[in-house]
């Protein structure tokens, strides 16, 4: 992913997470498995957007599939984060 599509991801999750920008941030730089699941969120993001905005009859599976996946992928973040705030 090029370093301006990291740039939105991460705007995208401080949006999300305003209380917790500074963990945030520090994830996404240090932890490339939680940058990925944020960059495969994003793109699902995305991709519902389009689904959902050229909505077709054949594409309503697909469109409750990546549903599915988007808020898989946000329980996932949350995950993190809450843990990553327990005290070691």
């Amino acid at each position: 992913m090029a370093a301006s599509d990291l740039s939105v991801v991460l705007l995208q999750l401080l949006e999300r997470y305003p209380g917790d920008s500074a963990l945030v941030e520090s994830l996404f730089m240090e932890n490339a498995t939680f940058r990925t699941v944020c960059e495969d969120l994003a793109l699902a993001k995305r991709t519902l957007q389009k689904l959902e905005t050229f909505r077709k009859q054949g594409e309503l599976t697909k469109i409750a599939e990546y549903r599915e996946l988007v808020s898989e992928l946000e329980n996932e973040v949350a995950d993190v984060l809450e843990h990553a705030k327990k005290p070691k």
